[in-house]
């Protein structure tokens, strides 16, 4: 952990109907230009543990080669440094944007999304705390 780095930020927030919500603000400044992933949109950023942001799929890239992903990121937000999952096993998803992702314990759950020739009424289950992690 760079130890000039500030610490993500953790606040409570509760809605006017009495749901909260815990809300991370992270200094994005201090992220390093190497390793981060391709432009996108429709994709899901979703916090597992601590201290980890998983970025997976969407629609991007960079100048005409943009299309669908199915790629999976993690940001360690101690060190502020972007680092491609590339391997894991199982069936991953397959390429998505407009899916929904949450959190529990260590596991990432993706559901639902499409891409441009389907659209997905699925789920899938990554385990990060296993090496490597498991769909």
């Amino acid at each position: 952990m760079d130890p000039k780095a500030p610490p993500a930020k953790k606040k409570k927030k509760t809605s006017a109907s009495g749901s909260a919500a815990e809300v991370y603000h992270l200094p994005l400044q201090e992220v390093t230009r190497r390793d981060v992933p391709a432009p996108r949109g429709g994709h899901s950023a979703t916090m597992v543990g601590p201290s980890h942001v998983y970025l997976f799929g969407g629609y991007g890239g960079y100048g005409y080669r943009r299309g669908d992903m199915d790629d999976l990121h993690k940001l360690d937000t101690g060190t502020m440094r972007w680092q491609e999952v590339g391997v894991t096993k199982g069936t991953p998803p397959e390429k998505r944007s407009g899916h929904q992702a949450s959190a529990v314990q260590l596991k990432l759950i993706l559901c639902g999304g499409k891409n441009s020739t389907t659209e997905f009424n699925d789920l899938h289950v990554l385990d990060t705390s296993l090496d490597p992690p498991v769909w």
